[in-house]
């Protein structure tokens, strides 16, 4: 299992980057708790937001939004465990994601693609998914993967499992 460095712990060496102090952070969670409440989140599945309106939040349906309380959220936060394992293909490649804990992953999602072939600007395909996860697998560092492109070559209904095939096979 893999247990990255830890960032932020006071010791003789290491790296810490804090570009935000405490207070800053907390404005920043007040904002958050506020656009959740009074925006939302457009949520097309309807059992997802059948779920949703069983935990408690506010849905919608003529639009499709979801908006949450505060204290749905304060207790959803206060409710997530503090460490957790993302368990890989092989027990070696286990990551251990807890506070302060230092993970890379690749970016996701991209829609638009530069063919490293021809150079041109075109949606992704399920071969492009294919090409990236091979290359993502061969990087030393990056820890988790997510999927970083859409397979725009198949049809939507079906478009989630080429995702996940091209991600997984390679």
């Amino acid at each position: 299992m893999k247990r990255p460095i830890k960032s932020g712990k006071l010791q003789s060496g290491g790296f810490s980057l804090n570009v935000l102090t405490d207070d800053e952070l907390y404005e920043i969670h007040l904002g958050t708790l506020e656009i959740l409440k009074t925006t939302g989140v457009y949520v097309e599945s309807e059992e997802a937001r059948e779920i949703f309106r069983i935990g408690g939040a506010n849905v919608n349906e003529s639009n499709k939004v979801v908006t949450f309380p505060n204290y749905l959220v304060e207790e959803s936060i206060n409710s997530a465990p503090d460490t957790f394992h993302a368990y890989g293909r092989i027990p070696e490649s286990d990551v251990v994601l807890e506070a302060n804990r230092i993970t890379f992953t690749n970016f996701g999602e991209g829609i638009m693609f530069v063919d490293p072939y021809t150079g041109e600007h075109r949606e992704t395909t399920k071969n492009d998914v294919e090409m990236a996860s091979r290359l993502i697998d061969y990087l030393e560092h990056i820890e988790t993967y997510e999927r970083c492109m859409l397979s725009h070559d198949k049809h939507h209904s079906v478009q989630a499992l080429h995702n996940a095939e091209a991600s997984l096979t390679n």
